[in-house]
This record gives structure tokens, C-alpha cells and sequence, in this order.
């Protein structure tokens, strides 16, 4: 960690009353941001680290890879989104302090079970993805969002539209990704014309709410788009 972070951090918890407390690294998501546990009196707390980001190089028809998915490239997305998971009953970190300017936020500690360790203890898979599809059920029920506020006085987290271009894009990663760990090789590309019969663009159905959650420790894609679009985020995200 570069001194001038290092001390942006430092002043951060300080403010926050955790600049005396242990901390340890904690295994990130597929992302830059950093995260930590920290512990102090017999209690803990998670830090995610997250500078805003550059927007990165132009990787199809002249756009990022962030551009195209609609990739937050700062923290104000995921503070807006906490809150409006909180504000409808379901469980999201709560936020304990925050430096939305500088990418720093103070989280509830969720713990590190994680569904492939407690399926690993012995825990049912069943019904763990079946609470995880309930959740993706109950979300789809909910109003889209369009603007959301962030908890600060700064400008409302506009919800940008999931379009099918982000999702293919977002698809093309399990060929890329997955098949080379599996097989060992990539696979063919899902929006090729033979790929795009096994993942057709959908019709457009009203819009609704679609979150890709990845869980270590958590972190949350949230955008409006068509429902036919969201149990897949979920189910390729969570292992």
C-alpha cells in the first residue's frame, strides 16, 4: 500500500475510533478493493479500501470493460445500495463510518461463512441455494430504483440500466474464465450465433431489480433490467 493511502487510512479509522485495532487481511472479491478485519475489545469490523478507480482502457467498440457492465468506479453505489437493501428488510452490512471521497468504508462483519464452507461442514446446498433464489425472488418484487442516496449530502447514486450487451458481456466470462480452469483450454464464446442459441436475447419484460452477489465478503452489482437476467448473476457469482 502506497504511504499516501496508508495514511488516508490511518486518519480514517482514527476518525472513526478503530485506528488501535488488529487487523488482518481478508480474501477479496473480483475486484481492486482491499478488505480487513479488524478487531479490538473482543469485537470486529470490516474495512473496504476502494480509491476511486480510472475507467480503464477501451476494450470493445471503444468502451472499458467498466463502462459496458456499468461497473462502479467508486464507493457511492455501494453505500446506496446498503442502505436501500436495509430500508426493505433484507440483510446488508451496516455501515458504521464512511469516506465516500476517498473510497473508505467501516462494515459490519458478516463472518466468513461463506456458501462453499458451509456446504464443505456439512451444511444442506439445497437449501442454502434455495434461500439465496428466495432472496432473488423477493428482490425482483421490488420497485426498480432509479435514484438512491448515498448517506452523506453528495449527489444520489443514479441505478444504471442493465442492458443486454452488459449481460452477454458478463456471460462471456464463464467461457473465458471457468473453461480455462476446468478444461484447460477456453470455450467458444457465448455471442457467437451458436452460443447466442443456448443464451437468446430475451423480450423485453417490465423492469425490475437484478443483483449480482459475490459473498467473500460480499459486495453487490445492482442495476434495473429484465427479470430473465437475474437468477444467472446470482448462481454463477455465489460458489
Amino acid at each position: 500500500m502506497a504511504t499516501d493511502r496508508r495514511q488516508a487510512r490511518d486518519a480514517f479509522l482514527a476518525t472513526a475510533g478503530w485506528d488501535d485495532a488488529s487487523a488482518t487481511p481478508v480474501a477479496g472479491d473480483a475486484s481492486t478493493r482491499l478488505y480487513e478485519r479488524l478487531a479490538k475489545e473482543g469485537q470486529s469490523t470490516i474495512l473496504m479500501d476502494a480509491p476511486p478507480g480510472p475507467d480503464g482502457p477501451p476494450v470493445k467498440d471503444g468502451k472499458s470493460y467498466s463502462a459496458i457492465v456499468h461497473l462502479a468506479e467508486d464507493m457511492r453505489p455501494f453505500a446506496a445500495i446498503a442502505r436501500h437493501l436495509t430500508q426493505h428488510g433484507f440483510s446488508a452490512p451496516e455501515i458504521f463510518a464512511q469516506d465516500l471521497t476517498q473510497g473508505f468504508l467501516l462494515l459490519e462483519d458478516l463472518g466468513d461463512g461463506v456458501f462453499a464452507a458451509r456446504i464443505d461442514s456439512g451444511d444442506s446446498e439445497e437449501e442454502l441455494y434455495g434461500g439465496a433464489t428466495d432472496v432473488l425472488a423477493a428482490l425482483h418484487a421490488l420497485p426498480a430504483p432509479t435514484s438512491l442516496g448515498c448517506g452523506d449530502d453528495g449527489a444520489p447514486h443514479i441505478v444504471p440500466p442493465y442492458d443486454d450487451t452488459a449481460l452477454m458481456t458478463e456471460a462471456e466470462l464463464l467461457p473465458s474464465w471457468y473453461a480455462r480452469l476446468a478444461f484447460g483450454e477456453e470455450r467458444r464464446q457465448i455471442s457467437t450465433p451458436r452460443g447466442r442459441r443456448y443464451c437468446p436475447r430475451p423480450a423485453p419484460p417490465p423492469t425490475s431489480c437484478c443483483c449480482a452477489i459475490i459473498i467473500r465478503p460480499i459486495c453487490w452489482c445492482w442495476m434495473t433490467g429484465p427479470a430473465s437476467s437475474v437468477s444467472a448473476s446470482l448462481i454463477f457469482r455465489t460458489r
